[in-house]
């Protein structure tokens, strides 16, 4: 079998955009980047960034991206040439790794210093103080998310089995207490921390492979949707 030089332009797109979709089928991490990407574009949308905030943005998620694939062909041509395993083979691997989690990193400080002053802005803006209602409200809105939760899982015919299925109970709950830490906290630092955890739990029903991607998702926006619904009708 032999491996043939692009003659000309279109067909050096169609080769990469053929990388793309072998990434896209076959590496989860790569799928998530995407959809994180997807959010961060809508997020920064919603608040209006300047051509410049966007500009840095769209940078450090191509550098992600890149990152991801490079890792992706790494790990590819060190599969083609042993299976079995070798230092040398493992050292590519991990650095092909470090590369992409430096990338991640880097992105998510941007994404922090852009959007962490917006956030504590808009949680200024909506916050209101009716002590003692807060945690009565807010332990309505966690029951609404698990009773929705259970009921879908129902209708989908998991009801016996709550590990996996559509929604993420786990990132529904974990989005539901986000969002109620938005509405009840005098500080924006819990708000950002609870986000980070909920994001943080969302990923590891992921890793875990409990739950896919879209599921984790599906609870998520459940969650915080719920919740929202619960704190305007009842607060």
């Amino acid at each position: 079998m032999g491996y043939f030089k692009s003659r000309h332009f279109m067909e050096s797109m169609t080769f990469a955009l053929r990388g793309m979709v072998h990434a896209y089928r076959t590496q989860r991490n790569f799928r998530i980047h995407l959809l994180m990407a997807l959010l961060v574009i809508l997020l920064a949308t919603a608040f209006r960034m300047s051509p410049l905030e966007t500009a840095l943005l769209a940078l450090v998620i191509g550098l992600v991206l890149v990152a991801e694939l490079i890792n992706t062909a790494i790990e590819s041509l060190v599969d083609l040439v042993t299976e079995e395993y070798h230092p040398l083979a493992a050292a590519a691997k991990n650095v092909a790794a470090a590369a992409v989690l430096i990338s991640s990193i880097i992105a998510a400080g941007v994404g922090f210093l852009l959007f962490s002053e917006r956030l504590v802005l808009l949680h200024q803006r909506h916050l209101v103080r009716l002590p003692p209602i807060p945690a009565q409200v807010t332990l309505v809105g966690v029951a609404a998310v698990l009773i929705a939760v259970l009921l879908l899982k129902a209708f989908g015919g998991a009801v016996l089995q709550l590990q996996g299925g559509m929604p993420s109970g786990h990132a529904a709950v974990a989005f539901s207490l986000a969002t109620a830490t938005f509405f009840i906290s005098p500080t924006a630092l819990p708000v950002l921390f609870s986000l980070a955890i909920a994001c943080l739990v969302a990923q590891s029903r992921v890793e875990a492979r409990i739950h896919n991607v879209a599921e984790v998702v599906a609870g998520g926006l459940l969650g915080i949707l719920l919740t929202t619904l619960v704190f305007q009708l009842f607060w």
